[in-house]
Order: C-alpha cells, then sequence, then structure tokens
C-alpha cells in the first residue's frame, strides 16, 4: 500500500515529467509549401470564342470532325491593289486520294492575309455553302465565317491533286462580288 509520501512524491515527480516535457518540445512547421494560387471559372449558356486564324478540317458524312484525314487553305496574294479593296482567292486542298468532304473556317479580320477587316465581302466563284452567322457578327472582332463545298455544284468534296479555290472580295466602300459573305452596315 502507498504511503502518503510516496503518493505525493509520485504525484510531484509526474508533474515534473510533464513540465519537462512541455518545456523540451519545439514547434514544428510543414517542410513543404505551395505558393501557387489556383483559380477557376465556368460558364454556361455562351458559345466558345471562334478561332483567332483559319483552318479546314475533314468532315464524315454525318457532319463529324474526322481526325484521320486532314486538308489545308492556303491564301494567295492581294490582286486588287487598291487600298480600300481586296481581292484573295483561298485554296482548299487534301493529301487524301479519296474525295474527302470539307469546312474552311476563314478569319475575315485577319489583317496580315486580308489586309483590312472589311465591311462587305463577296465571293466570286460559288464554291462554297455559307453556314449561318451569329446575330452580332458585325459587332465582333474576328470575323469568322465556315464554308463547306457545294454538293450542287461538285465542291462538296477535295482530292489529292485538285484543289479548290475560293475568290474573295472585300471592300469598305459597298457590296462586292456575285456571292454575298457578309454585309455590315
Amino acid at each position: 500500500m502507498l504511503t502518503r509520501a510516496r503518493a505525493a512524491l509520485a504525484v510531484v515527480a509526474t508533474v515534473a515529467t510533464v513540465l519537462v516535457t512541455l518545456t523540451t518540445v519545439d514547434v514544428t512547421a510543414a517542410a513543404w509549401t505551395d505558393p501557387v494560387n489556383v483559380t477557376a471559372a465556368a460558364s454556361a449558356g455562351t458559345w466558345a470564342a471562334p478561332p483567332a486564324t483559319s483552318g479546314c478540317v475533314v468532315l464524315t458524312g454525318v457532319g463529324n470532325v474526322d481526325p484521320s484525314t486532314t486538308c489545308s487553305i492556303a491564301f494567295g496574294a492581294d490582286t486588287d491593289g487598291r487600298p480600300d479593296y481586296f481581292n484573295i482567292k483561298a485554296t482548299v486542298t487534301t493529301t487524301s486520294a479519296t474525295p474527302v468532304r470539307w469546312r474552311a473556317t476563314i478569319n475575315f479580320s485577319n489583317t496580315a492575309v486580308f489586309g483590312f477587316v472589311a465591311r462587305f465581302v463577296g465571293e466570286y466563284a460559288g464554291n462554297w455553302s455559307l453556314q449561318a452567322l451569329p446575330a452580332n457578327f458585325c459587332t465582333t472582332v474576328p470575323r469568322v465565317v465556315s464554308y463547306e463545298g457545294n454538293a450542287s455544284r461538285g465542291t462538296n468534296k477535295v482530292v489529292a491533286g485538285t484543289p479548290l479555290t475560293l475568290d474573295f472580295v472585300g471592300t469598305t466602300v459597298s457590296p462586292v462580288g456575285n456571292y454575298v459573305v457578309y454585309s455590315c452596315p
């Protein structure tokens, strides 16, 4: 049985041990820190921004993009020469030996290609089918237009060695070309 002296000694020893332990423990901090701040944003009910460059994609029979085959679009030099007009031919090509359906996307606000952002753009050859333009097309930049070949003219497909040419004319003055691409007030 414990005597009072032994019990008191046991309590004092326990308290001393706790105090020694508390006074000798150092505060530690994590050795790794992450200074990166992460942010995210989400939106619903809006359209994706149109591409800033022009390009071409091959389409499947139902109109989906076919990544297994490619096409390209190249622009010639301006042949008009007037400062407020342009006449530029765009050539759609593919390396596919089998005819492929195509869609070209053209950024008419690319001043490296077209020289200026025209109020009016037309096309002379009629080898295309213009896709619908958004309601705010004339008030936004870039002015991006999508084309597909015209099945009734036999231009809905392109094949290696037989390029398809689109012949664009644009101006800041008045509507131009046989086929209107866009006309902005």
